[in-house]
């Protein structure tokens, strides 16, 4: 009698690499606001010698919890507890706060919109982080920044100009956004360039 020893972790790779998945995160979705336009396009006059890959308004969104690489299998589940989650929270407003940057002053990496924090943005997100447990989803380590990113940052000349910019931009007028739903959505890469494309939304029907 033959004796055949099959080395697993091999066909444990093969597997993985079959298995089909989707780089997804959950989001706000910033509809037409003509104001925030308007502060984006004056910005990109100031800084348009700088290196910044600009993102268009249309698809401004606050990023709640990205997830990342998932199994499609998995999505289901996920669908299930942000159907749950958007079924017990109510629609709330956005502040426009400020203008910040991640990075450091010697290497600024990241533009973006900030927002006020308050309770309706506070309860829809620890709601969130809650039952995405239930997934296997877990919070990140750093404290959650409500924010829209608008650029990222390749390389500024004049960093003196850069921060001013931002100084002088930080006071814009906005107006308020309202928030009525979030999303599920994917990421996609296209000839060098990201995608997004809705999965399904879901209405905040909590009142």
């Amino acid at each position: 009698m033959l004796d055949i020893k099959i080395d697993l972790t091999h066909f444990s790779f093969i597997f993985a690499f079959m298995v089909k998945s989707k780089k997804i995160f959950v989001a706000i979705k910033i509809g037409k606001n003509p104001q925030l336009e308007d502060v984006l396009k004056d910005i990109q006059a100031y800084l348009k010698y700088d290196k910044i890959s600009w993102q268009s308004a249309d698809r401004f969104h606050l990023t709640l919890k990205y997830i990342g690489g998932t199994p499609e299998h998995q999505i289901p589940g996920i669908i299930e507890v942000l159907s749950y989650v958007a079924r017990h929270s109510k629609p709330f407003e956005l502040d426009f706060e400020k203008i910040g940057v991640f990075g450091s002053s010697y290497k600024p990496r990241v533009l973006w919109f900030g927002f006020t924090k308050n309770q309706g943005l506070h309860d829809l997100s620890s709601l969130l982080f809650q039952h995405l447990k239930r997934v296997k989803i877990f919070p990140d380590r750093q404290n959650f920044v409500p924010h829209i990113t608008i650029g990222r940052i390749a390389k500024t000349d004049n960093k003196k100009h850069f921060f001013n910019v931002v100084q002088k931009f930080s006071e814009a007028s906005i107006n308020i956004i309202k928030v009525k739903e979030i999303a599920l959505i994917e990421t996609v890469m296209e000839k060098n360039t990201v995608k997004y494309t809705e999965l399904k939304s879901f209405p905040l029907q909590a009142y």
